[in-house]
């Protein structure tokens, strides 16, 4: 008594090649899960790459601007004493000359006789 399936050769063979057809359908899924992970790596990696390079120019430019924001600011530091310096000199000048003005007032004041000072006698016509 033989049931169908059980004891013949060829169900043991079917059954075999089955597992095998199984276990390379297994290795052909893993191989291609395998190779779409490595493109997403390939993919990532790259995108690493291109993200640092990104981030050095960006470093470089925010060094090159802060390098630019403080020569400016020595520049301005710089302008702003030359123009106290020359407002300095300019109220000097001013009030040396209003010290001039003031100082040939006060000569010509003491040269010039007042008017109550010169005698009578000489003015009148005799």
């Amino acid at each position: 008594m033989f049931f169908v399936g059980y004891g013949s050769s060829d169900g043991g063979e079917e059954a075999r090649e089955n597992r095998v057809r199984k276990r390379a359908k297994a290795a052909e899924q893993l191989q291609l899960e395998e190779r779409r992970y490595a493109r997403k790596i390939m993919q990532l990696m790259r995108e690493i790459k291109a993200t640092v390079y990104t981030n050095a120019a960006m470093v470089d430019e925010v060094s090159r601007l802060n390098i630019a924001i403080v020569k400016a600011e020595a520049e301005n530091k710089m302008i702003i004493r030359r123009l106290r310096t020359h407002e300095r000199n300019r109220i000097r000048r001013i009030k040396n000359q209003q010290n001039r003005e003031i100082a040939q007032a006060a000569a010509l004041a003491k040269r010039q006789p007042s008017p109550s000072s010169e005698p009578l006698a000489e003015n009148s016509p005799n």
